[in-house]
């Protein structure tokens, strides 16, 4: 957390009291494992199946975790549902990208998932293809070299 401090991360805004503004779509706490794990276990104790907590080892920040919590069907499979209803295409022809648990739910519905090299292991077992790390520029430059034909959905 501090390296992101350091490098003025608009999202790291230090609070004496949390208030919620008029409208909130997702809650993103980072703690420590046993503290995340407490999070999360208190969330599903208090809210139940009301509320979606995905809770994820931070890639980028070992020791560090993630706890997303957010409306149970605010995902991104949803997401790449209503892109492909929007788009009148199947979502078997679409291509994801992901790098942690919270990409598995979009890897489930989608025609084809891509991993980056950094991906967690569970998110780079679910994909069909693992590509450079994001430190490596690995979703652009894959990008950048792949034919349209060879994208499903393009």
């Amino acid at each position: 957390m501090e390296r992101r401090r350091r490098r003025r991360d608009p999202r790291l805004t230090p609070v004496a009291r949390l208030t919620a503004p008029e409208v909130v779509y997702e809650l993103l706490f980072h703690a420590g494992e046993s503290e995340s794990q407490a999070l999360v276990t208190w969330l599903d104790a208090t809210f139940g199946a009301a509320v979606g907590a995905t809770r994820m080892a931070e890639t980028y920040f070992p020791g560090c975790y993630s706890v997303e919590v957010a409306n149970p069907a605010a995902n991104k499979a949803a997401t790449v549902r209503w892109l492909a209803a929007h788009l009148s295409t199947p979502a078997e022809r679409i291509t994801v990208f992901g790098d942690n648990l919270n990409d598995l739910p979009m890897f489930r519905v989608a025609g084809r998932r891509i991993a980056v090299a950094n991906a967690q292991p569970a998110v780079r077992a679910a994909a069909d293809l693992v590509i450079a790390s994001n430190d490596e520029d690995g979703v652009p430059r894959f990008l950048a070299a792949a034919q349209p034909a060879a994208i499903p959905g393009a």
